[in-house]
């Protein structure tokens, strides 16, 4: 491995291997970098979050912010990934959007928040086409993606009261975070398994990660640390606006013809369909459960979960109507009040942390 400094990515979801790989692609030979984790992929504890997710790329920002920037370039690196790598986990379908309240639609970008170069720019000039109801705006992200499509009104669900379909993307946690490991091993970077301590601090898990990785903190000091942890920050960081949001999908056979998402009035009302093509199912989905820490699969809201999801993929139904089970499972995201922490601390030690964690449903 050529010389550079030392960072270690505490975390091994999809925001720290991320970071990982891009801090070894653009760093050019100046880094070398370290993944130690609890969980890596292939596990399916609750507590990893990133391989239960649905996935699909879907912004829950409603206007134009720091997040929604974020959103902004993972759709468009993963249109540059899609065209190079095809057995990444990531894949371009047809994805469509449906509102029932506008309260969950909203807002949208008015003059006075528009960011020069986001991809809000002339939204006077982009509204609602006729076909469309015209009472509802259209979302920050309508001149991002590609062949966005209000829905006619007539088209619409009953309960819906504004629909578009654009081209999305569909992520198979299985395939896209063990793919993120090999391009990290790869570029040289190594991938450790070592269960952190909490208790005694950030000081105390980086101690521990360094032991792990096999450095010498007086040869081979420690530069930078990403914290990467997601709900593990609660304790680690001392973090108190860090809380569980508990999400229950069943995954079925089957893979649904486009990547559906119908969102309520409230947070916790929520369908999705979001198909793996590699792994030739589907994800149906989703509760929302705040500040629940249960990690059991409650097998009574099965049924609700199927129930609604039924419309928006009734290619999937067997001759009774009903989605064919392959398993029921549960994550739990790392929610944050506030929003996702995402800044850079500097310690008295001269240990720089990058933090990265509180990205909910949206990592």
């Amino acid at each position: 491995m050529s010389p550079g400094k030392n960072i270690i990515v505490i975390g091994a979801g999809v925001i720290g291997l991320q970071t990982a790989l891009t801090l070894l692609e653009e760093g050019q030979d100046a880094y070398r970098v370290y993944v130690v984790a609890e969980f890596l992929p292939g596990d399916e504890d609750p507590g990893y979050a990133s391989v239960w997710a649905g996935a699909q790329w879907r912004s829950h920002e409603t206007s134009y912010t720091e997040a929604a920037s974020w959103d902004a370039e993972t759709y468009k690196e993963w249109m540059e990934l899609v065209k190079k790598e095809k057995d990444c986990g990531v894949a371009l379908m047809t994805g469509v959007n449906y509102w029932t309240s506008p309260d969950v639609s909203t807002s949208f970008l008015s003059s006075d928040t528009t960011n020069k170069g986001s991809p809000s720019e002339n939204r006077a000039a982009h509204t609602c086409s006729p076909e469309a109801n015209s009472k509802v705006p259209e979302p920050w992200w309508s001149n991002l993606v590609s062949n966005y499509k209000p829905i006619e009104t007539s088209k619409l669900p009953s309960d819906v009261i504004f629909g578009a379909s654009f081209t999305t993307f569909t992520i198979d946690p299985a395939v896209y975070l063990p793919y993120l490991v090999h391009k990290i091993q790869d570029l040289g970077g190594r991938v450790f398994r070592s269960r952190l301590p909490a208790d005694g601090g950030i000081e105390a898990a980086v101690a521990q990660a360094t032991k792990t990785a096999g450095l010498d903190p007086q040869e081979e000091p420690v530069w930078a640390v990403v914290n990467a942890t997601g709900l593990a920050a609660k304790d680690m960081v001392g973090d108190q606006n860090m809380y569980p949001i508990r999400g229950q999908t069943v995954r079925v056979k089957g893979v649904a013809n486009e990547v559906t998402t119908k969102l309520g009035a409230t947070k916790a009302n929520v369908a999705a369909v979001m198909p793996r093509p590699g792994s030739k199912c589907t994800v149906v989905g989703v509760t929302v459960e705040e500040n629940v820490w249960k990690t059991d699969v409650e097998e009574d809201k099965i049924p609700m979960i199927l129930d609604r999801a039924k419309t928006l993929a009734p290619e999937l139904l067997n001759e009774h109507g009903d989605y064919e089970i392959l398993k029921a499972g549960v994550g739990l995201r790392p929610g944050r009040k506030g929003g996702a922490r995402v800044d850079l601390e500097d310690r008295p030690s001269g240990l720089v942390i990058a933090h990265a964690y509180g990205h909910a449903g949206a990592g």
